[in-house]
């Protein structure tokens, strides 16, 4: 015999995931990229539903109904050669990808927000939505499970630099230092909890 979870309990883990978003994200900010792996749980934990479970947002009623924050106007990126919806820097070190933390400018709906290319390059065959990169992480990369094989294109993406730069500083190759998985990550769950703490402002 099963026991169903009241509203209020549900609305505490509500509570609780959008804290370990708080959390995490201060972490991440504060110099450990890797948090972004319990941030891509947390995202999946609100609104990545299978045939064996639901999302958070789901059980609550609401994932369908709200209007997701994205740094991203809806648009159609077939026919652009290479986009990158993260802000980037050169550093000492070499080239590195940044999470864009200001206020989301646009709302979408969830699938919109959720299947939206967020890294494009058609040359290299790089086509990654905010779903693949959570899922990914969160499955397969450290978040909640490691899996002893990564599919090829999110290796290339995450480890080989599969989107091509060649940075040069002076007469010097520099690298690219991070990879652009981790801050997607982060900026998908600022997104998220920006969303949130607008939906529920008045419960939370």
């Amino acid at each position: 015999m099963e026991v169903p979870q009241s509203s209020t309990e549900l609305i505490k883990h509500l509570k609780e995931q959008m804290q370990f978003i708080v959390a995490s994200s201060s972490s991440y900010d504060n110099g450990f990229e890797g948090e972004a792996k319990r941030l891509a749980t947390s995202i999946r934990i609100l609104v990545h539903d299978t045939n064996r479970s639901k999302s958070l947002l789901e059980i609550l009623g609401v994932k369908k109904s709200i209007q997701y924050h994205s740094y991203l106007e809806k648009e159609d990126h077939s026919k652009t050669i290479a986009f990158v919806g993260l802000s980037m820097r050169f550093t000492d070190e070499g080239l590195r990808y940044y999470p864009k933390v200001g206020q989301p400018e646009y709302k979408l709906t969830f699938q919109d927000w959720w299947n939206q290319p967020v890294i494009y390059n058609k040359k290299n065959n790089i086509n990654f939505s905010r779903k693949n990169i959570i899922l990914a992480v969160s499955n397969k990369d450290g978040g909640a499970h490691v899996d002893p094989n990564l599919s090829e294109r999110y290796a290339k993406l995450s480890r080989m630099n599969g989107f091509g730069w060649e940075v040069f500083k002076g007469e010097e190759e520099q690298g690219v230092v991070n990879g652009p998985e981790l801050p997607i990550v982060r900026q998908t769950a600022y997104e998220l909890y920006t969303t949130l703490a607008s939906e529920f402002n008045n419960t939370l």
